[in-house]
């Protein structure tokens, strides 16, 4: 039978149907990191990590978090590797010491200018740089979004 594992791991033993275009599936086997991010960054998201990183803004996520993914691949791999993304939570889902404690799980947390921006706020790289400053590269060339077909496996 097409997608049943004989042998569960952990992941499987709860989604019997896991596979590789399964967020769930992917959280549960790099945990306590994120899945891997499957897009490419481009100039300006790079610059725009490098100049969050200079301006002290950061964003707290965790690995189990579809938001925190999605904007993990609203930056694209290689800023990914600059961004100032923290992940504040191990694999039981405990804060970790280097994150703030009034955190709790409500993610993804933007801190700009010392100010909080709660999920809700759902800030895109470009209210980010808008906020921050950046004039490396035309906001509009920043994504507001990853296209679907890359962030599909987030929110099946």
């Amino acid at each position: 039978v097409t997608g049943v594992f004989l042998s569960p791991g952990p992941c499987e033993a709860v989604l019997p149907f896991c596979s590789v275009e399964n967020f769930d599936c992917l959280a549960d086997k790099y945990k306590p990191d994120p899945p891997p991010v499957r897009s490419s960054s481009g100039e300006a998201e790079i610059a725009l990590a490098k100049h969050l990183e200079k301006q002290g803004a950061v964003v707290y996520c965790s690995w189990d978090s579809r938001d925190c993914q999605e904007l993990r691949e609203t930056f694209g791999k290689e800023a990914n590797e600059i961004a100032p993304v923290y992940e504040c939570f191990d694999k039981d889902n405990n804060l970790i010491d280097e994150c703030p404690q009034w955190l709790g799980r409500i993610i993804p947390i933007w801190v700009i200018n010392g100010k909080r921006y709660p999920p809700k706020s759902e800030l895109t790289l470009q209210d980010v740089a808008r906020m921050t400053g950046f004039k490396d590269f035309p906001i509009s060339s920043l994504p507001t979004a990853r296209e679907f077909s890359v962030t599909q496996y987030i929110w099946k």
